[in-house]
């Protein structure tokens, strides 16, 4: 993103103005930029002049570093970038001081970082990096000219042009089962825990609890308020903090949590409301419901959170190998609210998203966390689901069956001339009556099961793909919103379809 010189408002519309070269005038509005927000306390140590800055933003700190070693720029961007080591590390610098109050610190930091990694790369590895929009930002500001740079730069234009914060794949989850088995021992320990136990490791159970149904941000739930809780007509409700630094539009970071967050409020079940109420009053000095287990922090920090959630793993669960990570339940909330019924509209609302295209991301793998559940609860000792009991499958047929043509039917009432079952269900022909299709159906032979099996998982995917390509049509204005209701309906049909051939698949082998 091209740093801004200015914006101007009109009755109608903004005016962006961007820098266009780093000249000497540019490096000077650079430097007030760094003196305002080091007078804000957002830098709160270095000079423009030095090696190292430290930024804050009330919730974590970053140190950005800018030194570049001469050898490796001199067989790196000095071989082809056309400015000395001084100038491309004096813009670098300017270039970072410019995205203060337009980019958060995470994307700062990531800036220099990406931008440090160019200066060390020959004209061949340059062609290639990571992110070829900031590549191109940052050279075309740099002062002077090179047939080296103009190479590079028309390499990377080649290239498509996608932000390497926007064209990250969507996360890769652990084995849902893992998910199903952490939450069972989680409250079986939590059971069995005593007052110490319960008080050390209360942020990792609330935040399992809380986030694998709603979908907070890691940095959103360590920042819930101190007194979040609160009761009305006799329900729990819960304060949380939400960012505002998602929102479209070139809105302004201020990186204070006071600004940079909204508090909304949620209906929580009782038994949470319980045990937050019984733990709140720990914080202490703390402003946030979670202390920090450091001395010279008051609040828990994400890696204090993230630390607490491996120990417990592997000291409480002895399960040091399970790979559960902390923005995972966020993911697996919106997996939930889909599959019990949420629509996308529910889910971008929840979730914080400025774009409804954004939560489609989250309908990637939802035929493996439909086989995750289906194998845990039938193996389990408990018919409930794991997860809030969002996705509740019974475990047992009617003991009367009807033997129809390669299996049986469970719905006995069709030997009495009822096929009002069986007129829900079409052959992709268009007939009537597809009993390899119906929900009734148990498949006898083997080889027909596994079939099936595969058939409705591979559905589930499809209805999940198709439902994506609804939004985004629906975004664009090429398709009616009655689309995406359609294409829902599709998906929750096949997942119910999905569950049920599994679930039979596995009563069969445990006959």
């Amino acid at each position: 993103m091209r740093p801004l010189l200015t914006v101007e408002e009109y009755d109608s519309y903004v005016r962006y103005l961007e820098v266009r070269k780093l000249n000497a005038e540019e490096i000077a509005r650079a430097k007030r930029t760094f003196a305002e927000y080091q007078n804000r306390g957002v830098i709160s140590e270095g000079a423009f002049q030095d090696d190292v800055w430290s930024l804050t933003d009330e919730v974590r700190t970053r140190r950005l570093h800018f030194r570049i070693e001469p050898e490796e720029y001199r067989k790196g961007a000095g071989s082809w970038a056309g400015c000395s080591r001084k100038q491309f590390t004096l813009c670098l610098k300017a270039y970072a001081a410019f995205g203060l109050g337009k980019r958060v610190l995470t994307q700062i930091y990531e800036t220099v970082r990406e931008l440090k990694l160019l200066a060390g790369m020959d004209l061949e590895s340059a062609f290639c990096v990571k992110n070829p929009r900031l590549a191109l930002d940052f050279l075309s500001l740099l002062p002077g000219e090179s047939a080296g740079r103009d190479m590079v730069m028309e390499r990377l234009e080649e290239r498509p042009l996608v932000s390497a914060w926007k064209a990250r794949s969507p996360r890769r989850l652990d084995d849902f089962r893992n998910y199903l088995q952490f939450d069972r021992k989680l409250r079986e320990y939590w059971a069995n825990a005593d007052e110490e136990s319960r008080r050390r490791y209360f942020p990792v159970y609330l935040w399992w609890n809380l986030t694998a149904v709603l979908p907070l941000r890691p940095t959103e739930f360590l920042l819930t308020p101190a007194d979040a809780l609160a009761k009305v007509n006799g329900k729990y409700i819960l304060s949380v903090r939400r960012t505002l630094m998602k929102k479209k539009g070139k809105r302004k970071v201020s990186y204070r949590i006071e600004s940079d967050y909204e508090i909304n409020r949620y209906e929580i079940p009782d038994a949470l409301g319980a045990e937050i109420e019984r733990y709140q009053p720990l914080n202490g000095e703390s402003d946030t419901l979670f202390p920090s287990n450091q001395r010279n922090r008051k609040r828990l920090s994400y890696v204090q959170l993230k630390a607490l959630l491996y120990q417990f793993l592997a000291e409480e669960l002895h399960e040091d190998c399970v790979s559960i990570r902390l923005g995972d339940t966020r993911h697996l909330a919106m997996i939930n609210l889909m599959l019990s019924g949420g629509s996308p509209t529910v889910c971008k609302a929840l979730a914080g998203h400025e774009d409804i295209a954004v939560s489609a991301h989250y309908y990637s793998n939802l035929s493996s966390i439909i086989e995750s559940s289906v194998y845990e609860r039938f193996r389990g000792d408990s018919q409930e689901a794991a997860l809030e009991g969002r996705m509740y499958f019974p475990l047992s047929l009617p003991g009367e069956r009807v033997r129809i043509q390669d299996g049986w039917c469970d719905y006995p009432d069709v030997m009495n001339g009822d096929v009002r079952e069986c007129l829900k269900n079409c052959a992709h022909s268009g007939d009537v009556g597809d009993c390899v299709n119906c929900v009734h159906f148990y498949p006898e032979r083997k080889g027909l099961r596994l079939k099936i099996t595969d058939e409705r998982k591979r559905a589930v995917d499809e209805s999940a793909a198709f439902l994506m390509q609804m939004i985004e049509q629906v975004r664009q204005g090429k398709q009616m919103k009655e689309s995406i209701a359609s294409a829902m309906a599709r998906l929750q049909d096949n997942s119910r379809r999905y569950a049920n051939a599994l679930r039979r698949k596995l009563e069969t082998e445990a006959e």
